[in-house]
Order: C-alpha cells, then sequence, then structure tokens
C-alpha cells in the first residue's frame, strides 16, 4: 500500500493535478534516496488546497477551514493501516494533530491510519538549514521507503 503524501497547495509553477512535485518532491525524493520519478511512483500525493490565494506576492492565504474539510474526505477514502505524512504544521492542524515532526500518530479517533509530520520542505523553511535536521529527515524517509516497499 502507498504511503500518502499530503501537501498544502500547489506552487506558483505547479500543475494542480500534479501535486508535491517539483522542488518539494525532488528534495523528498533525494532524502528517501530514490530516483525522482520512483518517488512519484512509491508515494500517492494530494494538496489540500487545489488553487492559491496569493497575497501581496509574499506567500498564500491558506484556508485552514477548506483544509479540514478536505482532509476530512481524504480520511474517510483511506484504507485502514494507511501510512499518511502530512508536509508542515499548518497540514498537520487541517488533520487535527500536533506537530512534532518524524513522530507516529494516530490519524483522528474515527480513522485507523498513521501519520507523521514532516517539516514543510520548501527552501523557505529554515528547519531544512541544520544538517542534523537533514539527516533526520533522510533517516525517516528511508525507513518510511523500506516499511512500504510492494
Amino acid at each position: 500500500m502507498k504511503p500518502l503524501i499530503g501537501g498544502e497547495a500547489p506552487s506558483k509553477n505547479q500543475d494542480p493535478e500534479r501535486p508535491v512535485e517539483g522542488r518539494i518532491g525532488k528534495r523528498l525524493a533525494n532524502c528517501a534516496g530514490l530516483p525522482y520519478d520512483d518517488f512519484l511512483q512509491h508515494f500517492e500525493r494530494v494538496n489540500l488546497l487545489h488553487e492559491r490565494q496569493e497575497v501581496n506576492g509574499k506567500g498564500f492565504v491558506f484556508d485552514l477551514h477548506k483544509a479540514h474539510g478536505t482532509a476530512i474526505v481524504i480520511c474517510t477514502k483511506l484504507e485502514p493501516g494507511r501510512v499518511v505524512l502530512l508536509l508542515g504544521h499548518r497540514v498537520a492542524k487541517a488533520f487535527g494533530i500536533k506537530t512534532a515532526y518524524f513522530k507516529p500518530q494516530r490519524l483522528q479517533d474515527l480513522f485507523e491510519m498513521t501519520a507523521f509530520v514532516v517539516p514543510h520542505p520548501s527552501s523557505i523553511n529554515r528547519w531544512w538549514n541544520s544538517r542534523a535536521n537533514v539527516t533526520k529527515a533522510i533517516k525517516f524517509m528511508h525507513d518510511i521507503v523500506e516499511q512500504t516497499r510492494v
């Protein structure tokens, strides 16, 4: 069963029908130790929002209410036992879980899925500037790939 990666919304240059691709996907593929095309095949990917509402060129508005509604729909469609990776604290909040990086959490009381919050892999997230943090992310992504290999 493929793990699911949940992202916020498409980037400015991303096709909304191809979530978690581009630079973010490449960073995650590198952490997972997978060629980019293999990464895209190994993980199912979805964004909570299908469009961006830009704010004066300084990011976008994350509609938490809308994202939460999408998160509930996603949860109802996933099979029990599914591993879900949530990219960043806003996505974690939309799913109703704490931002505790790389710690397994039960995804809401009604759903039998394990969620992990991964620091948002965008280039503006300073978490990724630390070599020790990147090492943690690499170990985590390698472990997820090994656990979910078909």
